[in-house]
């Protein structure tokens, strides 16, 4: 059952209240963005809890059946959108990256969970590159997507113990990702997440492929707003192991 953000008082949350009381002051406190932080700071400390063999467990039985499979102990958030980055958490502690690179940040959902992992394992570094305008609007194939928030109030999510392992870079991914990537030399995973148009989706999946370690992911989330994804695939899909969760969120291991 998850978190109901529009709804901070809903029938739903009550539910989720009365097996995690803590959620409660958090809302009580600060609404809809207290609940979230509440919500993920029990996310990320019950993943850190977690037998390793049992977050590779659940990334088979995600990537077998297609969906989002948590731990035992996150059954009862199963199903959550806003928790679709557990995936990136189980491949980051599972992978053990060195460098991970993602575009689009907002409020840090994604960012908290991978920095998260990399202090679970003792080792990697996280940069993060955002446009950093607020209330963006854009068009893709799937309609006006706008990126609702204040300027103060990107990365929020992402608590100050996980920052020293982070770098968040402001700017257009077109500008600042090659010269990040020219710098770096190599990554081992890269996550997308920025503007999902087909020109910007193509022209980071393509450069960061070029970048990516063998043994290395390329994760999309909205893969199914344009043929971005798929066109990509068919390109370096034979050089790569593909799987897609919930039709949305695109994973590719290249080999």
């Amino acid at each position: 059952m998850p978190l109901d953000e529009k709804k901070p008082f809903s029938l739903s949350n009550m539910q989720l209240f009365l097996r995690y009381p803590g959620l409660v002051f958090g809302v009580f406190k600060d609404g809809k963005t207290g609940g979230m932080r509440a919500l993920f700071n029990l996310v990320r400390r019950m993943l850190s809890q977690t037998d390793l063999v049992e977050i590779e467990n659940c990334l088979h039985a995600s990537l077998y059946r297609r969906d989002l499979i948590c731990p035992n102990s996150l059954r009862s958030l199963n199903g959550s959108a806003n928790l679709w980055s557990i995936i990136i958490y189980y491949l980051c502690r599972i992978t053990k990256p060195e460098i991970v690179v993602e575009t689009g940040v907002l409020s840090g959902r994604s960012t908290t969970l991978v920095l998260q992992a990399l202090r679970d394992n003792n080792r990697g570094f996280l940069y993060s590159i955002d446009i950093g305008i607020p209330n963006r609007s854009y068009k893709t194939n799937a309609g006006i997507h706008a990126d609702k928030y204040e300027k103060e109030e990107l990365a929020w999510l992402v608590p100050e113990e996980l920052k020293k392992k982070w770098q968040l870079l402001i700017g257009n991914s077109r500008e600042v990702l090659p010269t990040l990537l020219s710098r770096l030399q190599k990554l081992d995973l890269f996550l997308h997440d920025s503007e999902h148009t087909y020109e910007t989706m193509t022209f980071e999946f393509n450069l960061a492929w070029g970048y990516l370690s063998k043994g290395g992911y390329l994760i999309a989330d909205d893969i199914n707003w344009n043929e971005a994804w798929n066109d990509f695939i068919r390109k370096v899909g034979e050089y790569g192991r593909v799987n897609t969760i919930m039709e949305t969120l695109g994973i590719v291991q290249k080999w």
